[in-house]
């Protein structure tokens, strides 16, 4: 049976950090969720998080899963590091890509800040543009969450432009390094 893996919390009032666990109940439901982004402070995001399942038997919430698609499964273990820039999409055959915010990087996708994204499963080409340079590359949206935005698992990509998507996460994780002293 399909468990109710994913979701999305607004209006939160403390500090939350990526990877935090957290028990939530839905009247007398509870369950254990592990923080899996959190909106930046200053943005329209900011007191918003999507949450994991830990246990993804349990339907905590109540509703009718049988109306709910299967998630697409999300590779876990790699880290992703804060990022702002701005990455432009496209869907197979549109003519007009959907400009968006993106949040944080990692080697294999990047997490885009969207009040509207696309299902997960959907396949696109895309170009990033965080300052200093621009990545082009495909991909495939792994997960969807209405009103906050999507992650987009990296596909193909040209030599030269992995080499910068690198070079641009080995800095990042120096600078976080640096920032956690």
């Amino acid at each position: 049976t399909i468990g109710l893996e994913e979701a999305c919390v607004a209006g939160l009032k403390c500090i939350v950090k990526l990877d935090d666990i957290l028990g939530m109940s839905c009247d007398a439901r509870k369950g254990r969720f592990r923080v899996i982004w959190v909106g930046q402070a200053g943005t329209p995001q900011a007191g918003r998080i999507a949450v994991r399942a830990l246990d993804t038997s349990q339907n905590i919430w109540g509703l009718d899963l049988s109306q709910l698609s299967a998630p697409v499964p999300v590779e876990t273990g790699e880290r992703r590091y804060p990022c702002k820039g701005a990455i432009s999409i496209w869907q197979a055959e549109t003519q007009y890509p959907i400009n968006a915010a993106v949040s944080d990087i990692s080697l294999r996708g990047c997490y885009v800040e969207l009040m509207n994204p696309l299902p997960a499963g959907t396949e696109v080409s895309m170009l990033l543009n965080v300052p200093g340079l621009s990545i082009r590359a495909t991909g495939q949206v792994r997960t969807s969450h209405p009103a906050v935005g999507m992650g987009i698992q990296f596909e193909e990509m040209i030599d030269t432009d992995r080499a910068l998507l690198q070079d641009l996460v080995a800095k990042l994780a120096t600078v976080e390094e640096e920032a956690s002293r």
